[in-house]
């Protein structure tokens, strides 16, 4: 084998696995300039020489008008030729052969020159078959993307995960989702795979029912408090956002000692805990008790409150992830402690105690998603931003009109974004005015709430738009009645103590008549009178629970200096 001048016109091209012939232009000027430093592979073919490698050169010398060019003859026929062609044009030595060509190039070995899968994996082109099998799979994928992959924007071991993927439209979302990530791997493509499946399978899925709203109520508004959460079963609901009492004698919370403080939240809090799901969190916004000294009439005292929301909910395994401080900005207050002024005395200096906490806490376990819900859910990288700060300076609602502790709009929108999913149940368990329900609905999610102080129901109806007429009404029928089971009955039972504010101590007997369909109407109850002390072995009553969704103290002109 050596080195020969060959008449151009006797030379013709052959097989090559390259399909870019980029660089034409570049490696014309190189051999106008040093001239040909590399000989044509060719093969004896009859009268002519086929080409084995050096396609691109035969094609710029002969547009460069050569007569003759320099050739090293291989003892080769065509399918050994073919073989040699990928040799030279492989990655090992020139690094010029993107994945799709080289997919090209074994269905070639296979369909033209006859060469088996084991063929292949002798003369080294895998290390085994399944190989071989996932380069030819990357054929059979759209153009676009094999075209991306040739470009190296999608790798070949992504291009043998989506080629896997056998239905079309979900190849689709897979290669719309991954061509959209800044950042990927190829692990993360395998979960992206995984999730869209799971997508499909989950869009299959019955959806959950709703929980049924009381007849004559407010849609997704429970006039009851949520020390029984009834209408939720345990660990179903994926984000619960509240704003508990604070125990500093706002209107909804008078004569509430701070013992009685501390058994509401030890009534409340671990049901919200019990119907979190796994994966799921509870965002709790409160402040510490400022007037705690005034209140036990002694000198100034701050009783911090964070710590019981955790020994209470710790045992549910529900942690705390993160803290974030509100800060409210107030300039003004009506505190004269915080004032400044000629009879201010030297170290008495108080601090404007304009912020509060919320407290992000997240229940053990994994919750599934499906990918695209995420994608679909993510908060966007400005928000991210904006939010990932410790502190959130927000506004509080300036006017509480028509309730003393309103949450501003922005406080759940943040939460909500940032903790649940797009058509996640949303719970507010101490609803107030309806704030978190309003927010909920706006962001496509499913809101609901506990109230139990129904003077606030006019509120909540106007901030969710809601006019008397467009409430559900309960149908009466003449004669007739519900069949009841004992979980029925004792659901009306428990309604029945919720709107008349009574606990089951409260009772002193229950009169029902023996049929099998009985209406609410004919059940009932005689109740204990107030001046009648209960039976001493009955449950002890707690004060329940009331709902301030913001405490701010008034506001007047004295500004702090």
């Amino acid at each position: 084998m050596g080195v020969k001048n060959i008449n151009i016109n006797l030379i013709v091209e052959g097989y090559s696995p390259r399909q870019n012939y980029k660089g034409k232009e570049e490696l014309k000027g190189s051999i106008e300039k040093e001239g040909l430093l590399e000989p044509l592979l060719v093969r004896k073919d009859g009268n002519v020489y086929v080409i084995i490698a050096g396609n691109r050169r035969f094609r710029v010398v002969k547009e460069l008008g050569w007569k003759a060019v320099e050739c090293i003859i291989e003892d080769a026929d065509e399918k050994a030729a073919a073989h040699l062609s990928y040799l030279t044009n492989s990655e090992d030595l020139r690094n010029n052969l993107n994945p799709i060509e080289v997919a090209l190039h074994l269905k070639e070995m296979r369909e033209k020159f006859g060469y088996s899968v084991q063929d292949l994996l002798d003369l080294g082109y895998a290390k085994d078959d399944q190989t071989i099998y996932n380069k030819l799979n990357l054929l059979k994928l759209p153009e676009d993307v094999q075209e991306k992959i040739a470009e190296g924007t999608i790798t070949p071991t992504e291009g043998y995960r989506i080629a896997a993927v056998k239905d079309s439209d979900l190849q689709a979302k897979v290669i719309d989702t991954i061509s959209g990530l800044k950042r990927r791997s190829v692990r993360k493509t395998e979960r992206i795979i995984k999730n869209l499946i799971d997508s499909v399978n989950y869009g299959k899925e019955a959806p959950d029912q709703p929980p049924q709203v009381p007849e004559g109520d407010i849609p997704g508004v429970f006039f009851h408090d949520s020390s029984h959460m009834r209408e939720f079963e345990d660990e179903t609901i994926p984000l619960i956002i509240v704003s508990p009492n604070y125990g500093v004698g706002l209107e909804y919370e008078k004569e509430v000692s701070f013992k009685d403080h501390k058994k509401d939240l030890e009534k409340y809090v671990p049901e919200w805990g019990r119907k979190l799901m796994p994966g799921g969190y509870l965002c709790i916004n409160f402040g510490d008790i400022h007037n705690f000294g005034t209140k036990q009439e002694t000198e100034p005292e701050i009783q911090v409150m964070g710590q019981f929301f955790q020994e209470l909910l710790r045992p549910l395994s529900i942690r705390l992830r993160d803290i974030k401080i509100w800060d409210k900005g107030m300039t003004f207050v009506n505190n004269r402690q915080v004032s400044f002024n000629d009879d201010t005395k030297h170290t008495s200096y108080r601090s404007l105690h304009n912020f509060e906490y919320i407290y992000i806490l997240k229940k053990d376990g994994k919750r599934e998603v499906p990918y695209d819900l995420e994608l679909k859910s993510r908060i966007s990288e400005q928000e991210w931003k904006e939010w990932v700060t410790g502190i959130w300076r927000i506004d509080p609602v300036r006017r509480q009109k028509d309730h003393p502790a309103q949450f501003p709009e922005e406080l759940p929108r943040r939460l909500i974004k940032m903790y649940s999913y797009e058509g996640d149940i949303v719970v507010d368990t101490a609803l107030g005015s309806g704030t978190t329900i309003k927010v909920a609905l706006e962001l496509g999610r499913r809101g609901y709430g506990y109230e139990r102080d129904t003077r606030y129901k006019p509120v909540i109806m106007k901030k969710l738009g809601i006019k008397e007429e467009d409430l559900k009404k309960p149908e009466v029928e003449e004669d007739r009645g519900t069949p009841h089971t004992i979980n029925e009955f004792a659901k009306t039972i428990g309604d029945m103590l919720a709107e008349n504010n009574k606990t089951p101590k409260d009772i002193v007997s229950v009169r029902v008549p023996l049929k099998s369909v009985l209406s609410r109407d004919e059940i009932e109850i005689d109740w204990l009178n107030d001046d009648e002390e209960p039976d001493p072995s009955g449950p002890t009553g707690t004060s329940e629970l009331l709902r301030a969704d913001d405490y701010e103290n008034e506001m007047t002109s004295q500004e702090v200096s």
